[in-house]
């Protein structure tokens, strides 16, 4: 063989054996990795940094993953209000998300009926109510939308934050109070004679120190978060429940390996320590009101039964309002209630 003719045949060597390399790189998969496959779905909700939720999210993400199941994160609010979230939940662009009770209301207004005032006297009143009937009948009316809502999660009892103690009803009227457009909160609202503003939890703060409302009825937790600034005093009247829900898209969702629906399904953690974690929370954030100066008030028995007597007087105007099947979703309700009450 000639000089050349080795050279030729040496370069072809040396051709063919990058090219088997390369080949081996492309194709053997990294097996450092925990989980090597592309997301296949979407997470979106809004936490509130180094809150529980924010914790219960973390959690959810890791048990998810240690599942198999690989998806993106978007939980601080980055894909919108929750209005777009429910949006492309329901066309798929959107597979999982942490939604308000009162964004699951848009959907299916009946659901505003769990927010009738005074409904529930205890929170656990509240837990068996929405695990034993409301997880069922929210998905009787969630899945004609395309959803499914996989479990509840906690938000806590409303109170009143205001710039002055707010003990009976007398105190409240005339006051410009904010609130979540539902129907059962507005309507209580007009009842005990405030002037009741619809406004968005985002808009609360600015609206506060615009003068454009005197006070706000929200959950305690996040009367703490958002207004602890600009309040004097907090009314701690648990007037309603507010909570929330795990909700994906149906389709998506039953199309999953049992495994990775039961991920999604319990990534938050056992509900009684998802509860338990808020409620610490905000039992922390009562004490700290009062160190911050802000009065906090608990009417007296003779104070709550007027604005109990008031609350409950509306429940037949507010089913009326929503109308569909509201009337039999609240006797499902009410029966439950009572029977609950008679054993416990």
């Amino acid at each position: 063989m000639t000089v050349i003719g080795s050279k030729i045949q040496w370069v072809r060597k040396f051709v063919a054996s990058f090219i088997l390399a390369i080949s081996i790189l492309i194709v053997v998969p990294d097996f450092n990795r925990p989980n090597a496959q592309e997301p296949i779905g979407r997470v979106g909700a809004f936490s509130l940094p180094n809150s529980p939720w924010d914790v219960q999210w973390q959690r959810f993400r890791e048990n998810v993953q240690a599942s198999g199941l690989e998806l993106e994160y978007f939980i601080r609010g980055e894909l919108g209000a929750e209005e777009s979230m429910l949006a492309s939940l329901k066309r798929d662009r959107l597979q999982v998300s942490g939604i308000s009770l009162q964004g699951i209301a848009s959907v299916i207004p009946e659901i505003n009926i769990a927010m009738a005032p005074f409904l529930f006297r205890s929170q656990e009143e509240v837990d068996f109510i929405y695990d034993k009937v409301l997880l069922e009948r929210a998905n009787q009316l969630l899945e004609p939308h395309g959803i499914i809502l996989l479990r509840w999660l906690e938000s806590g009892w409303f109170s009143i934050g205001a710039q002055s103690p707010i003990q009976a009803p007398a105190d409240i009227q005339g006051l410009r109070i904010g609130g979540s457009p539902n129907v059962a909160i507005q309507s209580f609202l007009n009842a005990v004679g405030a002037d009741a503003i619809p406004i968005a939890s985002v808009d609360l703060v600015q609206a506060m120190q615009t003068g454009l409302v005197d006070g706000a009825i929200k959950p305690t937790a996040l009367i703490y978060s958002n207004l602890r600034e600009d309040v004097k005093a907090v009314a701690l009247l648990n007037v309603a429940y507010d909570t929330g829900g795990l909700l994906a898209n149906r389709g998506w969702a039953v199309s999953l390996p049992n495994e990775h629906f039961q991920a999604l399904v319990e990534g938050h953690g056992p509900s009684d320590a998802v509860r338990g974690e808020v409620r610490k929370m905000v039992d922390e954030q009562i004490e700290e009101m009062g160190a911050l100066g802000i009065q906090v008030t608990i009417p007296s028995i003779g104070e709550r039964n007027i604005w109990e007597g008031i609350g409950l007087s509306l429940h037949d105007d507010i089913i009326e309002q929503v109308g569909g099947s509201t009337q039999a979703v609240y006797d499902e309700i009410r029966e439950a209630l009572e029977n609950y009450r008679l054993t416990n």
